[in-house]
């Protein structure tokens, strides 16, 4: 894209939002307005905003993706603007813009603001020559527009999610999802036996450790014991320095003088979470803790927020459970009072209605939980809670800062940690505070002596020469930031030649940049050739395409990368998982393999990644030698992480993401993904059995299906993978008789529900599930799989086309339609379904667009064409125009074009209205045929 097109387009999406904020404000009014004019400018702006063709870079897709965007909230609220602005209009302002179109108007046009100002503007900066001076008035039109009228975005969320409520309260209903409300002690059922009494302590121990398991989730302490250790001798004065920070932080350890809140900032890479490690574990803290709990017991929790791990190491959900979990475990006595409800169905419930329970824990609940909690415990317990990282926090930054507001009393401290950003510093300015790279100069000098007298040959020249100039040097040029530190270090260990003296450290140092970023960039490019950087990209691609997958699939477990899995992520492997049998690796094997992937690491990866060992049930590290099948088990397990978030967010940045992707070629990480996967499928830890514990196989299947769903090249290698995971699955699934018992067939539903009910082909069926297009059309081309009876494929393309409903399943995709229907898909053929006798696919496709226009899942201002998409496919290709949908408990009956009427009604969409005007052609057509 050129600037000439980048430049016109980037100013016609700062007029579109402002003019999308004047009827924002006019509406809030109710006034009336020159909605003639305003209709005739959109559709100017409209016209102006049509996207390009031709190869973009990422920032022009950017560009491209948000004018599209914008254009398409332009279309829907060309639609109102029409309604009003003939002279005789029968609609007035207030019933064309109610309240809930203006508000997610509002919320839209806020989110395109917030995206021009990060990612467009930034771009036209960079690229515009310095004589232009367009982008200066751009910018200023930027700055008046996102103060404009449209409103504070945080309001609005507040006020969507208020109205949002019942629908998300009636999906949890149909989910068949355990709602775990809390209720004060007072309003518990007294006719409960007394959970205290001896009697029935071990069905209280049971309940007590179901709730706990449920709060619980398998990343919570990954963070916390992933963080370095101080190094020796370090940080120390803050529990020493009487007079300074440390006497400050003490006395507030063990007083009420100072208030109940502490913070801890520091520039990135300062050492803060080290320090709150420290802080947290050293016995210290809790001796100055129980000065200041008196007579009282003491209770300690901490959470250590991380950006780089899974959805609930970054969310307000996962701290508040994780503090839950904390805090009830050394008050267990608590848990009936602040689950009141969900006791009392636990305590009611026999053991197999408790088995089958799901407990789906929402942020307000969580929240009234933890108010309860701390209500409660308060009386007799004093409570510090230490958080780290709030800047890594995924949300809304001033709700988090609130919430340890309203914790904080005179039963309730809490320590927390950030970097300085504004949002902080005005939010804590006036409470006890520190900033940590003012103070660890000292310790960052001990660190730098201490390793470089680690290396031999460094220790007997410096047995020769002063360091005193050099350590100090290094320490200084750091500037508080020890991550610099930990790294120069290692670099200077590393280049270190026979001959060096400490004249040769100290001109290396000063080669070195002193920005974190610039000695990054070093690190990864200037100091290595084109064959270390492709294998370097290779592996950030790898571990960005699990975090993908494990975001998508909401497995904590997943979230990072193991060395095993990395250790099979590789081209031969791909051929290897095709070929190799079934088996047990030896643990020697075992051991050399993630060894020789550690080695590559450290090789490729300048130092920027670490493998976290996975700890015993005891919580102490394994080492060779110990239990060998046991310790090659642990060192598989071991997680590969950056070592500190700012690596990622430096290699996550636009502009060196796609330095790295030049290097890699035509490389496909979800391919190697989906290889590794089968691969760990078949090279077992322990010797292979077969059984029909599918529980056991399921996450691995449900990430290798995902990785799957994500490939983009290579699809002839892709199909035999995903051949190979099935003929896999199927020599594990033990069966039963002759029948079509299989493992594919009992991932749907229920035992109860399948029954003895027909599957066209269960893996395919599960492939359509999760979205394999290529897979799916691969498969269909042979011939070989024609319709056998059951719910058609075109039935299961269509399940979520509307919503996830909160499953492992993607939405469904029209490409994926569109290649069913192109086979020869039907989607009137009759079939007996799980609830009606007489299905089609285009009859449930419809019920779940009236399940979703009840539940409210269609929204205004919607910016995709997703479910758009496919039923204009479904239509196109003879979908019956007059179907009619029988009335249920929940929904009336209609017809498909009083369906799409409802929806149009409310929603006023342009995509929805030409799907009806599709939709009467279709109906004329029939007409004119009968």
């Amino acid at each position: 894209m050129s600037l000439s097109a980048a430049i016109p387009l980037a100013n016609s999406i700062v007029e579109f939002l402002r003019l999308a904020s004047h009827v924002i404000e006019v509406g809030r009014a109710n006034n009336d307005a020159e909605w003639h004019k305003l209709a005739a400018h959109c559709q100017t702006i409209n016209s102006s905003m049509r996207v390009t063709e031709g190869c973009l870079t990422q920032d022009e897709h950017a560009l491209e993706n948000l004018g599209y965007r914008c254009r398409k909230v332009s279309d829907d609220l060309l639609l109102r603007l029409h309604k009003l602005a003939p002279a005789e209009r029968e609609s007035s302002t207030k019933d064309v813009l109610i309240k809930e179109d203006i508000e997610t108007l509002a919320i839209r046009i806020s989110e395109f603001q917030s995206e021009l100002e990060m990612n467009v503007v930034p771009f036209l900066r960079a690229a515009i020559n310095p004589q232009l001076e367009t982008l200066p008035a751009l910018d200023t039109e930027l700055s008046q527009l996102i103060h404009s009228a449209s409103g504070n975005l945080s309001l609005l969320s507040k006020r969507f999610d208020a109205q949002d409520a019942p629908m998300k309260t009636q999906s949890h209903g149909l989910l068949h999802q355990l709602d775990p409300t809390p209720v004060d002690h007072a309003s518990l059922d007294d006719t409960l036996p007394d959970p205290s009494n001896p009697i029935w302590a071990g069905k209280t121990n049971i309940i007590q450790d179901f709730i706990l398991d449920g709060l619980a989730f398998t990343s919570m302490k990954d963070r916390e014991e992933q963080v370095a250790e101080a190094h020796h001798d370090t940080f120390g004065w803050i529990f020493q320095d009487v007079n300074g920070p440390g006497g400050s932080f003490r006395r507030w350890l063990n007083s009420d003088d100072q208030g109940g809140l502490y913070w801890i900032n520091g520039k990135a890479g300062s050492g803060k979470s080290t320090l709150m490690r420290f802080i947290y574990d050293h016995p210290t803290t809790t001796e100055q803790l129980r000065v200041w709990a008196g007579a009282k017991p003491l209770a300690m929790a901490g959470f250590f927020f991380w950006t780089s791990g899974s959805p609930e190491q970054r969310s307000q959900t996962g701290l508040v459970r994780y503090l839950l979990f904390q805090l009830l475990q050394q008050h267990r006595e608590l848990i009936p009072t602040v689950f009141a409800e969900l006791w009392k169905s636990c305590w009611n419930a026999t053991t197999k209605e408790r088995i089958q329970m799901s407990l789906a824990w929402s942020l307000a609940q969580l929240m009234e939980s933890l108010k309860l909690l701390l209500r409660h415990a308060s009386r007799k317990t004093r409570i510090c809670l230490f958080i780290d990282g709030l800047d890594e926090f995924d949300g809304d930054h001033k709700e988090i800062i609130q919430l340890f507001r309203d914790i904080v009393n005179s039963d309730t401290k809490v320590c927390l940690s950030s970097r300085p950003w504004l949002v902080f510093e005005a939010s804590f300015d006036s409470i006890p505070s520190l900033r940590l790279q003012d103070l660890t100069f000292n310790d960052m000098a001990r660190y730098v002596n201490d390793n470089l007298r680690k290396d031999a040959r460094i220790r007997r020249i410096l047995k020769k020469e002063p360091s005193v100039e050099l350590v100090s040097e290094l320490a200084k040029r750091a500037d508080g930031v020890f991550l610099w530190v930990t790294l120069v270090t290692g670099i200077l260990v590393k280049q270190f030649e026979a001959g060096d003296t400490v004249s040769h450290l100290s001109r290396r140092l000063r080669i070195l940049p002193t920005d974190l970023d610039d000695l990054f960039r070093y690190m990864l490019f200037d100091a290595r050739d084109a064959s270390e950087i492709k294998d370097m990209s290779q592996v950030f691609q790898l571990i960005r395409a699990r975090e993908v997958v494990s975001d998508f699939t909401r497995n904590d477990n997943s979230a990072s990368l193991t060395i095993y899995a990395l250790a099979l992520a590789d081209e031969e492997s791909l051929k290897l998982a095709l070929k190799v049998p079934i088996q047990r690796v030896s643990d020697e094997e075992l051991l050399e393999l993630c060894q020789q992937t550690k080695d590559r690491l450290s090789g490729c990866c300048a130092g920027l990644l670490e493998v976290h060992e996975k700890h015993d049930s005891n919580n102490n590290i394994r080492f060779v030698g110990e239990d060998d099948q046991a310790d090659s088990s642990l060192v598989a397990c071991g997680k590969v992480n950056y070592i500190h978030r700012t690596v990622r967010d430096f290699i996550m940045s636009p502009g060196v993401w796609n330095d790295l992707l030049q290097y890699s070629g035509d490389f496909d990480a979800h391919l190697w993904h989906l290889g590794s996967c089968v691969l760990q499928l078949k090279l077992r830890f322990v010797e292979p059995k077969r059984h029909r514990r599918l529980d056991e196989w399921w996450p691995d299947i449900v990430v290798a299906m995902t990785h799957a769903r994500y490939v983009e090249r290579d699809w002839q290698i892709g199909t035999m993978l995903l051949d190979e995971l099935n003929k896999t699955m199927d020599w594990y699934w033990l069966k039963r008789g002759t029948g079509d018992d299989n493992w594919a067939r009992n991932t749907f539903w229920t035992y109860e529900m399948r029954g003895k009910m027909v599957f066209h082909d269960p893996f395919l069926s599960l492939a359509t599930k999760f979205g394999l297009v290529h897979y799916v059309d691969a498969k269909l081309a042979t011939g070989e799989f024609g319709y056998k009876g059951g719910i058609p494929l075109l039935t299961y393309a269509t399940e979520y086309l509307f919503n996830r409903r909160q499953s492992i399943y993607p939405l469904s995709s029209p490409d994926l339609v569109a290649v069913l229907l192109k086979h020869g898909a039907d989607p009137n053929l009759h079939y007996p379904g799980l609830a009606s006798k007489d299905e089609t696919p285009w009859l449930s496709t419809l019920k779940h667009a009236r399940q979703a226009y009840r539940l409210g899942w269609f929204t205004y201002y919607d910016t995709s064409t997703r479910w758009v998409d496919a039923l204009r496919l479904l239509i196109e290709h003879g979908a019956d125009p007059n179907a009619f949908i029988s009335e249920t408990m929940k929904d009336p009956a209609v017809n498909v074009a009083q369906l799409i009427d409802l929806i149009l009604t409310r929603f006023g969409s342009k995509d929805v209205y030409d799907l009806r005007e599709t939709l009467m052609e279709h109906l004329k057509e029939t007409t004119r045929l009968v």
